[in-house]
């Protein structure tokens, strides 16, 4: 039957098909947003489009859209205009193969509303969606939250690399005093009696894992079309506590004071939202910290004959000593960005639904509010722990990567401590030695090490809690 078939027809056909096994089919999962008015843009969301256009369309409704971007798994297009209200097929069609197809709905009277400018939230995967950008400043640090618009775009540190968990320590110096005897030595020479008086102790600690715990999530920058659209409002829900690439909040917006100079958590399971931990840090601050230690040398028994007199020998025994290490930095990276609460947004009515630019599907934001409100989810993944921002993949970043130790609990000020170690030298002192033995108050000379841990400290990251939630 096969030698029947026309081979030079065969052939291309074989091949179109065998490419399509090797890509893929194309796959939409989502169109947004949707519903949507005739003319306005739209993303589609899927797999194996391609990542160039080329031949591929998208139809809408039997219709091939007019294409403003696309990837292998986002399309941008605009809408048919004019159109009539209802409900239409979407299907991509890549090398003559079509896609499995989605409904959507085309609305004249809707509420409409935008993303502001300057706005910066996390998004899932490692693109940010059509209209946004990623905000590379932010790649591998953390937020904090401003409200002095001059200070906005502050940052301090060196970016976090990807699966880096950053280490600290400590220099310290002390003394120890060895003491002395009041005995004095005679005839003969000599033995090995260390010298009395403070002796210097000084060294570094070991270098320590201070957290903190964190979650990788690409922090995109909202880009507005200009001239901005005409819109009903602004696409945040009131309570939204948002970070500005800005000098200045939105309308709709204003300052969060309790957010200055503090990082953003998304409230610990059991927490409380609006909670606050630390102390502010001042605009650019690195802020450091120190911890108190204690520890001793151990001087053995050097024995002798002797009669007593004014000269002073080190005693033998146990000589403490403790001081507070050098102050340091954590190496705590972040971008400091207008720090704006969302209030006073009026809510749409009833029998309008809502279109424009609104907030992506998987959108993470930051609530000052008791419950995640209507069409949005907490994340239990992020309770309790700081975001950071999702290094490119060329940096090897990895989307909701946890790192730096179990999440905070409610008010927690995470601690850390430092070992350290390192030896006294106490030097020898020459006895004129009697006949006879023993007197045994004289300690050795020699090298006398010593070992311990500091006292616990917290890393110096203030936070105002808040409720983390997902957009369904």
């Amino acid at each position: 039957m096969l030698d029947r078939l026309d081979r030079p027809t065969l052939r291309p056909l074989l091949g179109a098909c065998l490419a399509l096994v090797l890509a893929g089919c194309p796959s939409v999962e989502s169109i947004e947003p949707d519903p949507a008015q005739a003319g306005d843009p739209v993303v589609v969301t899927g797999t194996s489009f391609g990542e160039s256009q080329g031949a591929s369309q998208v139809l809408y409704d039997g219709a091939p859209l007019a294409v403003t971007s696309w990837s292998d798994t986002q399309i941008g297009a605009t809408l048919p205009d004019p159109k009539a209200d209802g409900t239409y097929a979407v299907q991509v069609q890549v090398a003559g193969q079509l896609s499995n197809p989605l409904t959507h709905s085309i609305v004249t009277q809707s509420w409409e509303v935008a993303v502001p400018d300057g706005a910066v939230a996390y998004h899932a995967g490692t693109t940010c969606p059509a209209g946004w950008q990623p905000l590379t400043e932010a790649q591998g640090r953390f937020l904090v939250g401003r409200t002095d618009g001059t200070q906005m775009g502050v940052t301090v540190g060196a970016p976090l690399a990807q699966g880096e968990d950053r280490t600290h320590s400590h220099g310290f110096s002390t003394s120890v005093d060895v003491g002395a005897t009041g005995v004095a030595g005679l005839s003969g020479c000599c033995t090995d009696v260390g010298a009395a008086g403070s002796r210097a102790v000084s060294g570094a600690t070991a270098a320590a894992q201070a957290g903190p715990p964190r979650i990788a999530q690409i922090a995109c920058e909202r880009v507005a079309p200009v001239p901005p659209p005409s819109i009903d409002d602004h696409a945040f829900p009131n309570g939204s506590v948002v970070l500005f690439h800005k000098e200045g909040c939105p309308d709709g917006f204003q300052l969060v004071s309790e957010a200055n100079g503090r990082f953003l958590l998304p409230t610990p399971i059991g927490g409380t939202v609006g909670e606050v931990v630390g102390t502010p840090l001042a605009s650019g601050e690195d802020r450091g910290h120190s911890h108190t230690f204690s520890s001793s040398i151990e001087v053995p028994q050097q024995s002798l004959a002797a009669a007593s007199g004014s000269n002073n020998r080190a005693p033998k025994g146990n000589k403490p000593f403790s001081g507070v290490t050098a102050s340091s930095a954590a190496g705590v990276p972040y971008l400091q960005l207008l720090a704006c609460r969302a209030i006073d947004r009026p809510d749409p009515p009833a029998d309008e639904p809502i279109t424009g630019d609104p907030l992506p599907s998987k959108t993470f934001s930051f609530f000052d509010l008791a419950a995640c409100p209507a069409g949005w989810t907490r994340s239990g993944l992020h309770a309790g722990r700081f975001v950071a921002g999702l290094l490119p993949p060329s940096g090897g970043g990895v989307p909701y990567e946890t790192r730096g130790g179990a999440p905070l609990g409610p008010g927690e000020d995470r601690q850390h401590t430092h070992t350290f170690s390192g030896s006294v030298s106490v030097p020898n002192d020459e006895v004129v030695l009697l006949s006879g033995c023993c007197n045994d108050k004289f300690g050795a000379n020699g090298s006398f090490g010593f070992s311990g841990t500091s006292s616990p400290a917290g890393l110096g990251m203030p936070y105002l809690s808040l409720l983390g939630c997902e957009k369904d």
